[in-house]
């Protein structure tokens, strides 16, 4: 399962039209850090947690043309 998420972050980064190589760079090499940190989980709990986390992140970023996490921003009482 990871590596299938893994590998569909890595083909939408190289072949999604990016607004600069820079995004592209971006994205391959927060995917591969992020993923390396977590290699060494056991939880399947916190694995599913982490591969819905990259999905997500995934999909924003093609929506919205913008590869950096966007920010949460909680309105409480307001």
């Amino acid at each position: 399962m990871a590596l299938r998420v893994y590998r569909k972050i890595l083909r939408s980064a190289r072949n999604f039209p990016w607004k600069s190589e820079g995004d592209r760079v971006a994205v391959l090499g927060e995917a591969r850090q992020l993923f390396q940190e977590n290699r060494g989980l056991s939880d399947p709990a916190a694995i599913k947690n982490k591969l819905f986390e990259a999905e997500t992140r995934l999909e924003l970023a093609l929506h919205y043309k913008i590869p950096f996490p966007r920010l949460y921003v909680a309105t409480v009482g307001i």
